[in-house]
């Protein structure tokens, strides 16, 4: 497929594209320059726990993931303990 460059420099990724891949509106996308292969990589952004950084097991809340672990922390957590990272 080839896809011309608009004003600004904007281009548009095909819908059907977008679902393969699993993007959805919203998602944070990484651009990653290859100036050596004139080429431009596109890498939806994976992110880890917010608390802990973990990249399994992961709930989304709104924009921002929590892994199980942390969730079951929270939940059990009462008033007055401090949280950290394990």
């Amino acid at each position: 497929m080839i896809k011309q460059i608009e004003e600004a420099g904007k281009f548009f990724i095909p819908k059907d594209y977008m679902q393969e891949l699993r993007w959805y509106e919203g998602d944070d996308i990484q651009m990653f320059l290859r100036p050596l292969y004139s080429e431009l990589v596109l890498k939806k952004l994976t992110q880890g726990c917010v608390f802990c950084d973990s990249a399994g097991n992961l709930v989304r809340v709104g924009r921002l993931c929590v892994c199980l672990n942390c969730v079951e922390r929270l939940k059990n957590a009462k008033p007055g303990d401090f949280l950290y990272p394990v």
